[in-house]
């Protein structure tokens, strides 16, 4: 995460596996303003690929992807 990246919510889904990681990112995300960052927290090995999946399908962008601690942690800019 670069300075200039402010995390405004943080949504822990360690633990559940598909669709859960998804799902809650979508409703997490929806109760943000355009521009705004989410952070997700997972362990299900599918949700790098369908966090990046479904963040392109709705317009989102991915501004990183870190697993140096032993979970996923992505962060998505709400709107691009």
């Amino acid at each position: 995460m670069t300075a200039e990246t402010q995390v405004h919510k943080v949504l822990d889904v360690r633990g559940q596996f598909c669709p859960g990681p998804v799902l809650a990112a979508r409703q997490g995300i929806d109760r943000l303003a355009e521009g705004q960052v989410l952070a997700i927290l997972a362990t299900d090995p599918a949700a790098e690929a369908d966090l990046q999946a479904w963040a392109k399908w709705a317009g989102h962008r991915v501004l990183s992807i870190d697993k140096s601690e032993g979970y996923l942690r992505v962060l998505v800019r709400k709107g691009g």
